[in-house]
């Protein structure tokens, strides 16, 4: 079988100045020490790469931005777009490791190329039930979680994240209600997160969220397919939380770095579980009515279409991460 050209060209180390994709292939060859290999089936539009320490990783976000090719985490599922070239990264399992900042308070950091099973020995709850071997980057960019409902992002016990962004910015990013007074320290942030507050402020969503009441016991579903507005709401004694709104980012909004976690007992955290559905049985007559909750539950497509391109045009607007 003969080989194309811009496929010699490429395993030859020949540079082309007229082909953008060679050219993004021989620069990210030459400047990040990776493993980088072609796909079998797609070889003149993408390609695999194992990144060997962060700084990989940006170097590859910035190559990505310069010439126009999509960066997509290992395992989720990309668009076939004969636009786009497509570079699929490994989330970094070489340097993962987990580091334990406060025993007494439970608190873990994991990087995100760490896999479930090490979260899972750690004690962190919301990792029990997922994969041993799937990493926490796919898992936390999935986001399925068994689709956790309006008022639960809190039970995943994440303290805080680190997110880096399509400038290269590299953020921590949790709680942000009024009793935080961390200050977000990059002028990306301090730009583009008051952005995301106004876009859920807008949302139908919004006005309902605020008289939400969780120990009402009605696990009303999120929808799906819109990114999680309700953790820059302040509702059900809740306070916004950056951390929790890139549950289930999808791998659009930029990479994720870390997680820190509340690492809690699971069986104290059933009994406090069984506790609070005891109260909420007692509560019925400040329920809010089932009937008229799933009717303002309902997003229509063009609004979650609509919150779900403002984000991702304040967070991604050169479209280097996945659309």
């Amino acid at each position: 079988m003969s080989v194309r050209p811009s496929r010699r060209a490429f395993l030859s180390g020949q540079r082309s100045s007229v082909d953008p994709w060679l050219s993004f292939l021989a620069k990210l060859r030459a400047r990040a020490p990776g493993t980088l290999s072609l796909d079998p089936q797609f070889f003149e539009t993408r390609a695999h790469w194992v990144p060997t320490c962060l700084n990989d990783i940006e170097v590859a976000r910035s190559l990505c931005q310069q010439f126009g090719v999509m960066l997509c985490l290992q395992g989720l599922q990309a668009p076939l777009d004969p636009s786009r070239s497509l570079l699929v990264v490994e989330p970094g399992r070489s340097w993962a490791r987990p580091i334990p900042l406060n025993m007494a308070q439970g608190l873990w950091r994991f990087d995100a190329g760490c896999t479930m099973q090490v979260l899972q020995a750690a004690g962190v709850v919301a990792a029990q039930g997922a994969a041993p071997q799937q990493s926490l980057a796919h898992w936390f960019a999935m986001g399925t979680h068994g689709r956790i409902p309006l008022g639960g992002l809190a039970a995943l016990g994440v303290e805080n994240i680190e997110m880096m962004f399509v400038d290269g910015t590299i953020e921590v990013l949790g709680a942000f209600g009024a009793q935080n007074n961390e200050p977000l320290r990059s002028m990306f942030t301090q730009r583009n997160i008051p952005q995301l507050f106004e876009v859920a402020r807008q949302s139908s969503m919004s006005a309902f969220m605020q008289d939400f009441d969780i120990a009402s016991g009605l696990a009303q579903a999120f929808p799906h397919d819109c990114f999680r507005i309700d953790a820059l709401v302040e509702y059900g004694g809740g306070e916004p939380h950056l951390g929790q709104f890139f549950v289930g980012h999808g791998g659009c909004l930029g990479w994720l770095v870390a997680i820190t976690f509340h690492s809690v007992d699971p069986a104290a955290t059933i009994a406090r579980s069984v506790d609070e559905q005891k109260d909420s049985t007692k509560r019925d007559d400040k329920a809010l009515d089932c009937a008229n909750l799933n009717t303002l539950l309902k997003f229509d497509k063009n609004e979650v279409q609509g919150v779900n391109q403002s984000i991702k045009n304040i967070l991604d607007s050169p479209h280097v991460f996945l659309p």
